[in-house]
Formats: C-alpha cells, structure tokens, sequence
C-alpha cells in the first residue's frame, strides 16, 4: 500500500515543472507561513483552484505572478527574501502533497483569500468558505 502511494506522488510530481513548485512554495512561505499547517494548505489549494477554473494559466508561476494577485509580487520581483529556512523547507513539503493531491482542499474550493479584517471592495458578493487563522477564503456565489 506504500508503494503504491509512494508510485503515485511520483508519477503526480512528475507532471509539475520543478520551477511552478518552486513558485507554489514562493507564494506559500509568503503569504501562509505565520498561518497554521491548515491554512498553509489552504492557500496552496487557493492558487491549485484557480490554475484548474481557468485554462488561461498555464501553470502555477502565472498565476501567482499575475499581478495585483498577492502582495509579496509586483510584477517585476519578489518583493520579500526568504529569511526562514524551516518555514521555506515546509512550504515546499506543503507544495509538493497539494500538488500529488494527498492532503484535502481545506479551503473548501476557495479561489480567493485575505487576510481578516482587511477592506476590499473586490470580495463583495463572494461567499466566504472557511476562516483559518489570519485569512479568510472566497468562492464564487453558485448562480
């Protein structure tokens, strides 16, 4: 039974470019690491959500570089340097089991978040999934 979920995160990664896990742990470490393990995953499952809702991305790195997106990118560099090696170390191991599909979307099919208590026009008539430590999670209202 080890081997064959071992065989199929690798056969899972495998189909990852090394540079969009580089830059799904570069939006996690940033935006996620003060945040529990929970809401960790749920920001990584925030941008998988997006990459799967819109066939105009073309991979992780577009949609975390797209800009006014996340408020470490401004289109241009990353505009905070990694300082904590463990939160970096642990945002790449939450990179890699979103992305082999082996922890759930604990964001409950959220395509936006923030950070609680903070003001924003964008996120009226969205319907807030889940609240996990600092940030709050959006989905679309269903029609």
């Amino acid at each position: 039974m080890m081997l064959a979920a071992s065989l199929a995160l690798a056969i899972e990664m495998s189909q990852v470019k090394e540079k969009d896990i580089q830059c799904l742990t570069e939006a996690i470490y940033h935006e996620a690491r003060g945040e529990p393990e929970k809401g960790q995953i749920a920001v990584a499952h925030v941008i998988k959500n997006r990459l799967k809702n819109n066939s105009a991305y073309k991979g992780f790195c577009r949609v975390v570089h797209q800009v006014g997106q996340f408020s470490y990118w401004n289109g241009k560099k990353k505009l905070k340097k990694y300082r904590d090696k463990l939160a970096l170390s642990n945002a790449r191991r939450i990179a890699q089991l979103v992305v082999a599909k082996a922890v759930p979307d604990t964001s409950h099919s959220a395509l936006y978040f923030k950070k609680v208590g903070v003001k924003s026009k964008g996120f009226r008539g969205l319907v807030r999934t889940v609240r996990i430590g600092n940030h709050d999670f959006y989905r679309k209202r269903s029609t």
